[in-house]
């Protein structure tokens, strides 16, 4: 398994992401991570219960700290180093790693939201990763609106925990 990005991350790559606030890195893992996450995300989804500090959350979190394999891939593979490449950063922290999965072909759209009001933390460095652990199609596939970080808007997540508060009157839908 690799451990550093199999492709570099280019100037293009950083510049692209201080302009858009996401950028696509393509051929970071080899195939070997892949065949190891994907049985335990599997098994994840399967059995979400005993994951996660909130039960109504229907994704399964923080795997990393009960499987091996989630543990390996967040400090062992070349996330991180392409992380901290992007943001240009010497150092990285993992805050914590969640699984979202639709059934193969799935009509099922995901709202327009900003990850950011879910953060606990305040900056310009805290990004979000995200792998595709089997082929999915641009339609339906994760859109990110360029330029959107810039905003300095706090979008109300619409979250199975957030429909049990109230809205901030400052938080926009």
């Amino acid at each position: 398994m690799n451990r550093h990005p199999l492709n570099p991350v280019t100037a293009e790559d950083i510049e692209t992401y201080r302009r858009d606030g996401v950028v696509c890195l393509r051929g970071v893992f080899d195939q070997d991570w892949i065949d190891m996450l994907l049985p335990a995300a599997r098994a994840a989804k399967q059995d979400h219960a005993q994951f996660g500090l909130l039960p109504s959350i229907s994704q399964p979190r923080y795997m990393a700290r009960t499987m091996p394999e989630f543990r390996r891939y967040a400090f062992e593979s070349p996330l991180g180093e392409a992380c901290g490449r992007v943001l240009e950063s010497r150092e990285i922290r993992f805050y914590f790693d969640e699984l979202f999965a639709k059934p193969p072909q799935s009509e099922m759209k995901t709202i327009w939201h900003s990850d950011r009001a879910g953060w606990p933390v305040t900056g310009g460095m805290v990004p979000s990763f995200w792998t595709a652990l089997t082929p999915i199609s641009r339609d339906n596939s994760l859109e990110c609106i360029a330029g959107s970080h810039r905003h300095d808007r706090l979008y109300w997540l619409f979250s199975p925990n957030a429909r049990k508060m109230i809205r901030p009157a400052d938080r926009p839908i």
